[in-house]
């Protein structure tokens, strides 16, 4: 598409989208943090990259680059990363796109809200003014007596099928400038090889759009006089009678239908209220309970997101009632069904206690759990070191079990703190000169080896640098090497300014250290 259908790059406020892609930073899926070093060391000149791109004829941003994140049922989710100048992009984009619409969200729905402040670094609203907010309206509705069932709905991979061109259209109506839609739809088809289907997940962005959908669908079920509430892709609609509710799923997968998405059957019931209810005061009011026993004094800390801030966890150090955390962790293990989101809870306070008692269920527990990856390493790393973890997590490195890449990163990342060693280095070396492991992994290999290792694999590393094609990979070897002698360090970077843009801010980046 030519630049006469994009949208003007004076148009876009390009420092708030730079700010609220660095604070995202700290809920990305893959824990590439070296990147973002870079984008907060250069602001300007990734701003400026990202005015540049938006003003060419012919706009094409990076091929985005997935990794497959496992659910809890053990399918995947194509969790995405993009090129940090794209993503300035996409955030400032939909920051305009959100403030347009926002207003005309319906009160039923509670996902990703905007904060007041608009022009705020923290895009969304607090947990309490959100997810909670949706759970403690169903207690109310469940409580008033005026419904006897609760249709519970899900939409099946959703994010994978939202359709382009129905996104456009729900956000022509709902006043968003041609420009704006057409620069849009653009990136998204670009990163979808031309594909019209599918949102990268991930991105504070993507929720945004994720969450606004599914507003025909909100504006048809008031319309027909439901009492009705929405978080993201979670559905419930409350009516008189079990009847009623197969009437409410018939017109919900037709409306859904419509934007080119469908129900998850498996997660799709019709639940009496009395049921209904128990099961919502069981995912509120038993995690607030244990917040209550655990904590000493007043803490906003939200259990369901999964963000893991380490601003966020370092305030609780000093509030937490370890004896009470201990206590709720084991009663927690040892129910027939653990409750994922009292682990959580548990593993964040822990960590931020930086106290051992839940490692040895974690390490029993890698392979039954790899979507917790990130709290698992997460908390490996900020436990104290001790050689039997260093050994047990390489051993699960190098066993069958471990298949996922995203769950190697978050253990791969306990060896740039802690316990690195003659087979720390030859498992790194491995998995960076394994071309068949995703591009991020390997990246995060090659940094890892090049910034904890001797001078022999910050070596390996810069002498593989001229035979990788991914810029992803060489920025983890350029990073990598920041503790290598000055000299020999900032000689080789010399040569390696013109590569790109991106390599060549990483390399001046690196020589200034």
């Amino acid at each position: 598409m030519a630049n006469g259908g994009f949208v003007k790059s004076e148009d876009l406020n390009w420092e708030r989208a730079y700010k609220r892609v660095l604070k995202n930073s700290h809920s990305d899926f893959v824990p590439l943090r070296y990147d973002f070093w870079l984008l907060q060391q250069n602001p300007d000149v990734f701003i400026a990259k990202a005015k540049e791109n938006l003003s060419q004829e012919h706009y094409n941003p990076a091929p985005l680059k997935i990794i497959e994140v496992p659910k809890p049922d053990l399918t995947t989710r194509p969790a995405a990363i993009a090129e940090l100048d794209d993503r300035i992009i996409y955030q400032s984009l939909v920051d305009s796109i959100a403030e347009i619409v926002e207003p005309q969200i319906e009160s039923c729905v509670y996902s990703h809200r905007l904060t007041a402040d608009y022009n705020s670094e923290q895009m969304y609203r607090n947990y309490d003014e959100t997810y909670g907010a949706f759970l403690n309206e169903q207690k109310i509705i469940c409580k008033s007596e005026e419904y006897n069932f609760v249709v519970a709905a899900d939409v099946a991979s959703y994010y994978e099928r939202i359709y382009h061109h129905r996104l456009v259209q729900l956000l022509d109506g709902m006043g968003c400038n041609i420009p704006l839609r057409n620069t849009l739809g653009h990136l998204l088809r670009e990163w979808n090889n031309g594909d019209s289907h599918g949102i990268p997940q991930g991105f504070w962005a993507s929720d945004y759009l994720g969450s606004i959908y599914l507003h025909q669908v909100d504006r048809y079920m008031l319309m027909r006089g439901y009492k009705y509430v929405r978080y993201v892709d979670d559905i419930i609609v409350f009516c008189n009678s079990y009847n009623e509710g197969r009437v409410v799923l018939l017109e919900l997968g037709k409306q859904l239908r419509k934007l080119g998405v469908g129900l998850n059957a498996a997660k799709t019931k019709i639940y009496p209220v009395k049921n209904y209810l128990q099961k919502v005061k069981t995912a509120t009011e038993r995690v607030r309970n244990v917040f209550d026993e655990i904590l000493e004094g007043e803490v906003r800390f939200n259990p369901y997101f999964d963000e893991f801030d380490e601003r966020d966890i370092a305030e609780l150090k000093n509030q937490i009632n370890k004896v009470a955390v201990h206590k709720v962790f084991v009663e927690t293990i040892k129910t027939h069904q653990v409750d994922e989101t009292i682990l959580k809870a548990c593993l964040k306070l822990l960590s931020a206690a930086k106290d051992p008692f839940a490692i040895n269920y974690v390490l029993d527990n890698l392979s039954v759990y790899p979507h917790l990856s990130s709290y698992f390493g997460n908390y490996l790393c900020k436990c104290p070191f001790e050689a039997t973890t260093k050994e047990r997590i390489l051993l699960y490195l190098q066993s069958q079990e471990n298949i996922y890449d995203w769950q190697t990163m978050w253990l791969i990342r306990y060896f740039s703190i802690n316990g690195f060693c003659i087979r720390t280095r030859r498992l790194l070396r491995g998995v960076y000169e394994d071309r068949n492991n995703g591009d991020a992994l390997r990246a995060l290999a090659a940094f890892i080896l090049g910034y904890k290792g001797d001078h022999t694999d910050q070596r390996l590393t810069k002498d593989s640098y001229d035979s990788e094609n991914s810029s992803m990979v060489k920025r983890g070897i350029v990073c990598g090497l920041i503790p290598m002698p000055k000299a020999e360090r900032n000689y080789f970077l010399k040569y390696h300014k013109h590569d790109s843009w991106i390599m060549k801010i990483a390399c001046e980046t690196v020589e200034k250290m």
